[in-house]
């Protein structure tokens, strides 16, 4: 089944109840983009970090299967929200049912972002997240995107910079 989508915020045990009783759908995707309160909100998400972690427990409580988005190499990203996403992913992880969607950040166009290209992280995290697709924990094509964001960011940065035509 197709999975259903929540915002983090409105996940509470009323939501949850109503879901259990009226849903066919076993797996629902939250996404976060981040795991630090920062880049969420510089991604405009208008939700918490902790929010994302009682989202993934009160759903995996109730027999769901969270589906964990996580955008990798955003603007602005540092070792530390890095380490940050690491540990929750961890945590995350950790409860039997939740699984991890990983996306490469790619500027999409006509956003604020447009032409920024995305953080290239460390070796060693990425070896990490590696390790996470490896072991079925992590699902996406994180790795194609990496490759294509950064030539889609170049070509942008290329047509801003062309005079008007």
């Amino acid at each position: 089944a197709y999975p259903g989508e929540v915002r983090p915020e409105y996940v509470t045990p009323a939501v949850v109840k109503l879901l259990a009783e009226f849903c066919a759908n076993r797996t629902i995707s939250i996404g976060t983009q981040a795991a630090t309160d920062r880049l969420i909100a510089a991604a405009g998400r208008g939700h918490t970090a902790a929010a994302v972690e009682e989202a993934a427990a009160l759903l995996a409580d109730a027999g769901f299967i969270p589906i964990i988005d996580y955008l990798f190499g955003m603007p602005g990203e540092t070792r530390e929200d890095r380490s940050a996403q690491l540990a929750q992913m961890a945590r995350l992880i950790a409860r039997a049912r939740v699984r991890v969607q990983g996306h490469y950040f790619m500027p999409l166009p006509d956003t604020p972002w447009m032409g920024i290209a995305p953080v290239e992280p460390e070796r060693e995290y990425l070896e990490e997240l590696r390790r996470y697709t490896r072991g079925g924990r992590l699902q996406g094509d994180w790795e194609e995107q990496r490759l294509q964001a950064h030539r889609m960011a170049a070509w942008q940065r290329e047509w801003l910079a062309a005079p008007a035509r």
